[in-house]
């Protein structure tokens, strides 16, 4: 059994690998490219053009996967936290209900990204964020799946 520090690293870790892995299979099916991390990292660093681009700056690649990594290493360990502390249990329904409420907060919080930042990335943002609510479920079937193996 890891202890649960290192559960929840690789829940996180692996989630949200899957997350960037499912935008990658996006294309396949609706022809648009969501480049998640790089998304992420021009939103944080300021560095989108007047013209709307995505930054292919190193910095801004960087602050993408920094910030998602982590964002995923401390969503699973509230999982984690709260199965321990009886909210809510480590069961295939409760986690779902954890993803939802996830990806819930995860339009609220990009919803607001895209109105406060000067110069937003020019993307679809209600088929991303649909997109983007999908990728939480995965991810949080993921922290399931991974606590279920080391427990």
């Amino acid at each position: 059994m890891l202890p649960s520090s290192w559960m929840f690293v690789v829940a996180g870790l692996t989630g949200s690998f899957l997350m960037v892995l499912f935008f990658s299979f996006v294309p396949f099916f609706i022809g648009k490219h969501y480049k998640v991390v790089r998304i992420l990292g021009t939103m944080l660093t300021g560095q989108s053009y007047v013209h709307h681009g995505l930054s292919k700056s190193k910095r801004a690649t960087f602050a993408g996967l920094l910030v998602h990594y982590t964002t995923g290493c401390i969503f699973a360990a509230l999982y984690y936290y709260l199965w321990k502390n009886g909210i809510g249990s480590p069961t295939l329904e409760c986690t779902i209900f954890f993803g939802l409420i996830n990806g819930l907060l995860a339009y609220v919080a990009w919803q607001l990204l895209f109105y406060i930042h000067p110069h937003p990335p020019h993307i679809y943002l209600l088929e991303y964020l649909f997109l983007f609510f999908i990728a939480h479920m995965i991810f949080a079937i993921n922290v399931w799946v991974v606590y279920q193996i080391f427990n």
